[in-house]
């Protein structure tokens, strides 16, 4: 603000300079005249010359505030972009962990589905075997043309059962009277039945070399 009155302080100075030279006018000579005239030119060319350096003079704290102020807005750009940034990232895990809590609760569920699963195939296992046992001992106790009597008719996948799990001696009298045809047919399965067998452990031995 000092800048913009500096004009109207010289030019206030010029008149009230050249007030206090007309009041001697009466008894001043012409060449007092040429004087107040010059100075009177000197003083608007200094005002002249004063105003054109307030015209081109650079404005330094109104240019420093625009740079503040662009830096603070391009600093607050950023900052406003990494914080959505973090939001995103943050947004983002939330879904993820979200995601593996259910895969976590879904593999939960799925093993004890499996192992109730199990229970109840182990538990049929163990009632087959029972039941299977029971059929043996009795047969075992059968006298061996009685027996053979039934092997004739059973089915053969339950006659296998049977046969492997009854012993020996007893079976090979059992099959001693049974007919021509259902012990050839039975000798047949059980030779198969070994090589299966047989086979199954050899493919499970360890390979030796390359």
């Amino acid at each position: 603000m000092k800048e913009f009155r500096l004009l109207p302080m010289l030019m206030l100075a010029c008149t009230a300079l050249l007030a206090l030279k007309l009041l001697g006018l009466v008894q001043t000579p012409n060449s007092t005249w040429q004087q107040i005239a010059g100075m009177g030119t000197l003083f608007a060319q200094d005002a002249e010359s004063a105003s054109r350096e307030m015209g081109t003079a650079p404005n330094t704290g109104v240019g420093a505030t625009r740079t503040e102020l662009s830096i603070l807005q391009s600093l607050r750009n950023r900052r406003e972009e990494l914080a959505a940034r973090e939001e995103s990232l943050q947004l983002r895990e939330n879904l993820i962990a979200a995601a593996e809590d259910r895969l976590e609760s879904r593999i939960s569920q799925l093993e004890v589905l499996e192992a109730r699963l199990q229970a109840a195939a182990d538990a049929e296992l163990d009632a087959r075997k029972e039941e299977l046992q029971g059929l043996v001992t009795m047969y075992e106790t059968m006298k061996a043309k009685e027996a053979a009597r039934i092997f004739d008719r059973l089915p053969m996948d339950v006659l296998l059962d049977v046969v492997n799990a009854m012993n020996p001696r007893k079976m090979a009298s059992v099959m001693a009277k049974m007919s021509p045809e259902s012990a050839q047919r039975l000798t047949g399965e059980l030779a198969r039945s070994g090589r299966r067998t047989k086979e199954s452990g050899l493919n499970q031995l360890p390979k030796i070399g390359g």
